[in-house]
């Protein structure tokens, strides 16, 4: 009953009025909704951070399976066949309890003001709603302040189908500044702009440098937007060129081959994310997705 009285304040939980709309998206840099099943990210300098791809194409988030490009693109496509349709069995949204796993579980909650009540609320309608089919999130029952979202990786890149955690702590100045993010990395390096130590390194977190529509605004930017940011920009199909001095070298034939190189070593280093995440499943609900969905049976 606690739980059903929670989702009822949030207004989480609703029957939707028109089933035409499930599936709907949101543009990771406008709050509105995009009439297609996909979500397009460009990604430029206009978007983000050093973890643009420096190649000024459309990275899509796709529930069919894209033309790979790269040599350990295609590996991964021979591995893991097509997307498992296992993990759709797995809530996507959902109110959990236990959260003494939790990054920012020590981290006091401050005092919930009405405006920051709000907001939180908003966020977890619009995540409910619009969150893409490989995008998991959870909240908690007692702790309205923190989440945490599981994100596959995208089809064509060194992460297809690894599961990556991130803990989320939405401050008390919220929405003001932007939420803390941090990544359960396991000491593993498998992105530049995802650091052995948790640290994201995104401008919309305001952990990197950036202007205008890459940094945080109040009243524009979202934890949709964040979530939907790491996937199609930080977890894409050349990840060498996220790092800033390796840009330049972008199209040229020793900077793909270095390229190439280092998906070989961000693959092995997902497939150890992924033992790490069996072996220590985060508590809650994660543990189903972890041993019985698709994105696992491969390991």
């Amino acid at each position: 009953m606690v739980l059903k009285k929670l989702l009822q304040l949030f207004g989480v939980g609703k029957k939707k009025k028109d089933s035409k709309k499930k599936g709907k998206s949101i543009d990771p840099l406008w709050q509105g909704v995009v009439p297609h099943s996909t979500v397009n990210v460009l990604a430029s300098k206009s978007i983000l951070d050093p973890c643009s791809s420096g190649a000024g194409t459309v990275l899509s988030l796709q529930k069919h399976e894209p033309e790979c490009s790269s040599i350990i693109s295609t590996m991964i496509n021979t591995i893991h066949g097509s997307e498992n349709d296992d993990y759709k069995l797995f809530s996507q949204f959902d109110v959990v309890q236990d959260f003494s796993d939790h990054h920012y579980a020590k981290t006091s909650p401050g005092k919930a003001t009405k405006d920051w009540t709000k907001a939180i609320q908003n966020e977890w309608k619009l995540l409910q709603r619009d969150l893409p089919g490989s995008i998991y999130v959870r909240v908690y029952e007692d702790r309205t302040d923190l989440l945490r979202a599981a994100i596959a990786g995208p089809s064509g890149t060194p992460y297809h189908d690894g599961l990556f955690f991130f803990d989320v702590r939405f401050p008390p100045d919220y929405p003001r500044c932007p939420p803390k993010v941090h990544y359960h990395s396991g000491g593993l390096r498998l992105n530049p702009n995802l650091y052995e130590s948790g640290k994201v390194c995104l401008s919309l977190l305001n952990t990197w440098w950036g202007t205008g529509c890459e940094k945080w605004g109040k009243s524009k930017s979202t934890m949709l937007q964040v979530l939907i940011s790491i996937q199609g920009l930080v977890l894409n199909d050349k990840p060498y060129f996220n790092e800033p001095g390796n840009k330049s070298t972008a199209n040229t034939p020793p900077g793909e081959k270095h390229s190439v190189a280092y998906n070989q070593t961000a693959f092995v280093l997902s497939c150890k994310t992924m033992l790490y995440s069996l072996r220590k499943p985060p508590k809650g609900s994660w543990k189903d997705i972890c041993f019985n969905s698709g994105h696992y049976k491969q390991i």
